[in-house]
């Protein structure tokens, strides 16, 4: 295959996989609060605005952080679930999210990073409903 038309291929498989990600990142967006909606949107930005790929192991390498990319934005969209359900701590966990969105790249490493950091966020609402519950703000553990 020539070099200009295997150029276009890529490219054209990378628009469609951007354009997709990039979909599924604004319709996410679309059920969360303003600022958690900007933090998904950012992640998304920066994994489109990425250069089309030249070759196959690079598309490759771009499909796989697209399914990575996906896991960062669910957990991000549980995080603002979760905090619109415990408003105490809304603020911390919208902490916990942009600096989860800011350290956690889109390697291997970003599924297990997702569970630590979703971890983190059931454990902040738990302790909040338990402050709730006892109805004196202490958390004892």
């Amino acid at each position: 295959m020539n070099q200009q038309l295997s150029d276009t291929m890529w490219a054209s498989n990378w628009t469609t996989v951007s354009n997709e990600a990039r979909a599924h990142a604004e319709t996410a967006a679309q059920h969360c609060h303003a600022k958690f909606a900007k933090l998904i949107l950012a992640v998304a930005e920066r994994f489109c605005a990425q250069p089309s790929p030249s070759n196959e192991e690079e598309f490759n390498r771009r499909v796989t952080q697209a399914t990575f990319l996906t896991a960062k934005i669910d957990s991000i969209v549980h995080a603002d679930t979760m905090a619109k359900l415990h408003l105490k701590v809304a603020v911390e966990i919208l902490e916990l999210t942009k600096e989860y969105c800011e350290q956690v790249s889109l390697g291997a490493e970003v599924l297990d990073e997702s569970l630590s950091f979703t971890a983190a966020v059931r454990n902040l609402a738990q302790d909040e409903m338990l402050r709730r519950i006892r109805g004196d703000g202490s958390v004892s553990i």
